[in-house]
Parts: C-alpha cells; sequence; structure tokens
C-alpha cells in the first residue's frame, strides 16, 4: 500500500491510553538506565516508519525497537526512518522503501515495498572503525555522512538528488559512495528532493532538484552532480546549511544568514517578493538581530537561534507566537521561550513544524499536529512551544515530513 495514494488515518486515542503510554515513559527511564541512548519516535506511523511492526500512528514517543541500544544519529524522511550505531559502520531502517530509500532490499509479500521493523546494513567500503557523523533524509532519498568525510547515498534519485552523476535509474538501490568533492564534507542536508553538502572549509555544494532555484546554481534545472554554490557565497566561510523542504539557508562563522530557493511565503528573510531565487542572497531582514548562532529552514517558514538563546522565527504558518501571528516577514522572536528557566542550545524545522530543544535537553515543538507529530498526545496544531514527555536528555532531534525521532541519553 502506497504513502502517497492510501494514508491511514488514526482513530482517536482515549485520555486513558494516553495516561498509560506516559506512565510508560516514566517505567522505560528506570528499565534502560544503564543504557547511554536510546531512540524515541512517534507521529505518522502507516508507512512503517515507527518501526514497531504496525502502521498505526502514536501521538506521544514510544520507543525504538531495536537490539542495539547504542544509537547516536537518526534521520526521519517521507514515511521511513534510519538510525545508525555508534560502535560501527551500521545503520538501521524502516518504513517505505519504494525507491530502495533504506539502503537494503525487501523480501516480497503483500506490502513488498514496506518493512514494520527495523533491520541494519552495514555500510559499504566503510573500515570496521568508521562512524557514522549524521543520517539526513529527504522525501524518498537518504545521505549517511561518515567521520572520515565520505558521504553515501540511496533512494530517489530522478531529480539527481543523490549526486552519482547518474540518471540511468530513477534509485540508487543501495548504499552507494558519492564523488569525492574538492574537500572534506562535514555536514549534509537534504530537501524534499535536493541535497546540500558543507566542506571543511566552509565552501557549499549542491544537487538534485531546481525547480524552486533551490540547488543555488543559477538556474531551474535539475543538476544529478554535486556542484558548489557560489555568488554572494564565493568567499564566505559558511559553518552550517539547512533545508527541509524547497527553501535554503546557510549561517556563515560570522553570524551572517544567506538564503535561496522557495520564496513563496517570504521565509528567505530578504526584502524581495520574488517567489523563487536561484541564487545565494544575503538574508537582509536578518542582519541587525543578534548574533546567530544556528538556522534552521522549514518548508513555509524558517528560525533562527541567537548566541543568547532567544528564538526568532518568519514566513507562513504556525510560527510560536500563538494563534494571532500566521505570517511575519520580519523575523519575531517567540517569547514563550523567555518564561523558561531553560535556555534554547538548539532548533530543528520539519516541512510545517520546528523543535527546540535547551540545555537541560528537554524538547519543545510547535507546528502542525496531524498524525501526532508534535509528540504532544494530540492532531491539533500547537500555536506556541510545548514540551515533549521524553525518559532522559535529547542529543539529536530529526524532524521528518509527518513523523519524528529522538536520541535521548538516559542514566
Amino acid at each position: 500500500m502506497s504513502l502517497v495514494h492510501c494514508r491511514l488515518i488514526s482513530r482517536l486515542q482515549t485520555n486513558l491510553k494516553y495516561v498509560l503510554k506516559f506512565s510508560f515513559l516514566q517505567r522505560t527511564k528506570a528499565k534502560f538506565s544503564q543504557l547511554s541512548s536510546v531512540v524515541y519516535v512517534w507521529g505518522a506511523g502507516d508507512g512503517g516508519q515507527l518501526g514497531n511492526g504496525t502502521q498505526r500512528h502514536s501521538p506521544l514517543p514510544v520507543k525504538f525497537s531495536l537490539d542495539e541500544e547504542q544509537i547516536g544519529q537518526v534521520g526521519c524522511g517521507y514515511g521511513f526512518m534510519l538510525a545508525a550505531d555508534t560502535k560501527c559502520p551500521r545503520i538501521w531502517s524502516t518504513g517505505l522503501n519504494t525507491f530502495s530509500q533504506l539502503g537494503r532490499q525487501l523480501n516480497g509479500g503483500k506490502e513488498k515495498d514496506i518493512a514494520l521493523t527495523p533491520a541494519a546494513t552495514d555500510i559499504p567500503t566503510a573500515g570496521p572503525s568508521a562512524k557514522v557523523l549524521q543520517i539526513c533524509c529527504g522525501r524518498s532519498h537518504t545521505m549517511v555522512l561518515m567521520d572520515d568525510g565520505k558521504v553515501f547515498a540511496c533512494g530517489g534519485n530522478y531529480h539527481g538528488q543523490c549526486g552519482t552523476a547518474c540518471l540511468d535509474a530513477c534509485s540508487v538501490r543501495e548504499l552507494t559512495e558519492v564523488p569525492a568533492i574538492s574537500n572534506k564534507i562535514k555536514q549534509i542536508a537534504c530537501g524534499f528532493d535536493h541535497t546540500l553538502l558543507l566542506t571543511i572549509d566552509g565552501q557549499v555544494f549542491s544537487c538534485g532538484w531546481g525547480a524552486d532555484g533551490q540547488t543555488g546554481l543559477g538556474h531551474f534545472k535539475d543538476e544529478s552532480s554535486f556542484k558548489v554554490v557560489e555568488g554572494v557565497l564565493k568567499d564566505v566561510n559558511v559553518k552550517e546549511v539547512t533545508t527541509s523542504g524547497d527553501s535554503c539557508l546557510a549561517l556563515s562563522v560570522d553570524g551572517e544568514v544567506f538564503s535561496w530557493g522557495n520564496n513563496e511565503y517570504n521565509q528567505l528573510g530578504t526584502t524581495s517578493d520574488e517567489e523563487q531565487t536561484a541564487v545565494p542572497t544575503v538574508a537582509s531582514l536578518l542582519q541587525n538581530s543578534p548574533e546567530i548562532k544556528q538556522v534552521s529552514a522549514g518548508g513555509s517558514n524558517c528560525i533562527a537561534l541567537t548566541a543568547s538563546g532567544d528564538v526568532y522565527s518568519w514566513g507562513y504558518g504556525v510560527l510560536g507566537h500563538g494563534q494571532e501571528v500566521p505570517f511575519t516577514k520580519i523575523p519575531k522572536k517567540i517569547q514563550a521561550f523567555d518564561n523558561m528557566e531553560e535556555v534554547v542550545i538548539g532548533v530543528s524545522c520539519g516541512p510545517d513544524y520546528s523543535a527546540a530543544v535547551t540545555d537541560s535537553g528537554e524538547l519543545y515543538t510547535w507546528g502542525r499536529g496531524s498524525f501526532g507529530r508534535l509528540g504532544l498526545g494530540s492532531n491539533e496544531d500547537q500555536w506556541i512551544p510545548n514540551k515533549v514527555v521524553l525518559p532522559g536528555k535529547v542529543v539529536n532531534v530529526s524532524c521528518g515530513v509527518d513523523h519524528m525521532a529522538v536520541v535521548v541519553k538516559l542514566g
């Protein structure tokens, strides 16, 4: 059954069931206290992406079913997810595999393109001591970054988003090493159908779908191999790139923000009302902001974290400012975080929701709540940040299209 053609809508959960699940989380903390890290997932489950053997949604966090309990990185795509072993070059994957985005082939059967439980895949050509540094997933493709700077790709490649320089097939069937870039890669970012790479010397490379200018290469065509993004970035030392839909942001070591791609909702932080920008542009509306530490690009909105722990959002959607502010072109501070003793140290966006992690490891979410993707026990939209109940300290976050996963440190 295809997730694209048929979405199973789960029945409403009872209040009693919510209470039981919250109690389970507290019991789980004691049970696994000797372990260093585990994965919790929630949201849509109809693709098997929650890995619990069913296709049911979960509006509250549930433990990801793995024999391996030492997980360092997670990545969520559209109906699928992956988790990385901390001890060896191995990933666990579950969910939709229509385009081989799990990096493995499934056995035949009624649901031949769906894995309901996670299984392991060793990463080819990686040495036994190699470690996964990051997993990033798009709509149907997966990118894996190793600690030696190598990048592996699998899944949908119909726009060239895997960067393998080949469009002979619509998908890359197994984890395949991406041809070497000019320098070691330190970060990857996946949009719906495009990919960004960042090198240790601050250069940005891109490939994939370009219809909204999201490759930043000065045109609106697809690219099947990684090419350097220049323009105003040519002599800029970039420290972070981010994308989750078709909009892109880059943050320099000097704290300046650059943007390109889809700007239909003024989410690029510029004064321009052009709906697509095919070359990087200075996000001029952020130039007078306090020092920016991190940025994250959603589908119709973006967020920025300042050095002092303030969070700003702009664009269109559920922005965290309350129901009376569904749109702002000017970046606006989310006041809800002012009333907390904790300090936000990390932010992340899905296509239409956002998350923040505090210095004590607490997770807050806000945005569209369909399928329970916010982990708050409800399908309702949340217009201001709310705390997600988890049994430990959150150390890694991945916001998929309609489900979410976190690595939680216990003990």
